[in-house]
């Protein structure tokens, strides 16, 4: 029992560490349009550690569902489709932006402004969590 507990512990230090290592910079969401429950959100993530990490999902207490999208081109048309999770290698960074990987905050309850923030939480799994609060922008701006 004592040796279960002791690697858990290690697992819960490990994974707290390698957050550590992680960091979000350039961090923006728009703001709605009128008659849209729906917004995106922009930002770059970073990773200093030695581990690879992965994205598994981004959560906020003002959107009932965030998804991961990335835009591509096929057949000479834009598309865009969810992602269930992304790659973040050790040493490199990944950035969400218009026209690329972006977040997608849908079904919200109430219109977002510019000069509000929003909080975001980004779960790694194993390599731990980031929470951020990201300044809501004019569409013009973001």
């Amino acid at each position: 029992m004592k040796t279960a507990i002791s690697l858990l512990l290690a697992l819960f230090a490990a994974a707290e560490l390698s957050a550590a290592d992680l960091s979000i910079s350039d961090a923006r969401v728009r703001e709605t349009l009128p008659g849209q429950a729906i917004s995106a959100g922009y930002l770059t993530l970073v990773n200093q550690g030695a581990a690879d990490c992965q994205l598994l999902a981004v959560t906020s207490p003002v959107a009932p569902r965030i998804e991961m999208h990335e835009h591509s081109h096929h057949h000479g048309q834009m598309r865009m489709r969810a992602v269930a999770a992304l790659s973040l290698p050790a040493g490199q960074s990944l950035t969400f932006e218009s026209g690329g990987y972006h977040l997608m905050l849908l079904d919200l309850p109430a219109p977002l402004r510019p000069g509000e923030s929003v909080t975001l939480r980004f779960d790694f799994g194993p390599c731990g969590a980031l929470e951020e609060a990201f300044p809501v922008v004019a569409v013009t701006d973001g």
